[in-house]
């Protein structure tokens, strides 16, 4: 059999749900009745918390590409001199292949910073019913704070947009299965129950770029913000 409210499988003769807490007696089952409890548009979004983002200093790019210029400058003053020392050329090349990193580590935060905008603009809010919950990699503690890193697998559906503008009817179904890789701390992990959902942006093209914004009961309460 499964829950009535979650549709999470339930053990045979089992008095309650094991995720969502509902009485599975034969009382509150046909007081209950009707189709299992979905996603509510009246759900009050998680809305994630406002966070400072440091803005690049230009400052450092303009050092470093300068001390660059005069390396290359004096390397190239050495050769019309007449200098072949085999140090030029080793100079020279190891410009060459940090000028060919930076520009390798430049273009994927471009890449990384459009696709943010993209989630930031063009984004799907979605309601993500919980499928599983597993461990991505080690604890680790950061300020005296321990994170875990997860990956969440769930069954996405539209959620209210705050712009106005929906493009999903809510509650719709967006994709059957989405992974989201996450770091959390060990209490929210214990909220990451199969049947509870999580509220996240999905990317418009590239589903494996998602943000997570908080957790959700299976009742539509917001139990942790992101």
């Amino acid at each position: 059999m499964t829950c009535p409210r979650c549709q999470s499988p339930a053990v045979p003769d089992a008095r309650f749900c094991a995720a969502c807490g509902q009485s599975l007696t034969a009382d509150s089952l046909t007081q209950t009745g009707g189709p299992p409890m979905g996603i509510d548009p009246r759900w009050v979004y998680p809305e994630p918390e406002v966070r400072r983002v440091r803005k690049e200093d230009p400052a450092i790019a303009v050092t470093v590409w300068t001390l660059v210029g005069v390396v290359v400058l004096l390397a190239l003053l050495a050769l019309s001199m007449g200098s072949r020392h085999p140090f030029i050329w080793i100079t020279l090349a190891t410009v060459g292949l940090f000028v060919f990193l930076f520009r390798q580590g430049s273009r994927e935060e471009r890449e990384l910073r459009q696709k943010k905008s993209e989630l930031v603009t063009e984004g799907v809010r979605c309601w993500g019913q919980i499928l599983g919950v597993a461990h991505a990699g080690a604890s680790t503690t950061v300020n005296g704070r321990s994170w875990v890193s997860v990956r969440i697998t769930v069954e996405a559906f539209a959620a209210p947009h705050p712009g106005g503008v929906q493009p999903h009817a809510v509650g719709t179904r967006v994709a059957d299965k989405v992974v989201i890789v996450a770091e959390v701390s060990p209490l929210q992990f214990g909220l990451l129950v199969p049947g509870h959902y999580c509220a996240f942006t999905l990317h418009p093209r590239d589903p494996s770029y998602t943000a997570l914004h908080g957790f959700v009961t299976a009742q539509g309460l917001v139990v942790a913000r992101l």
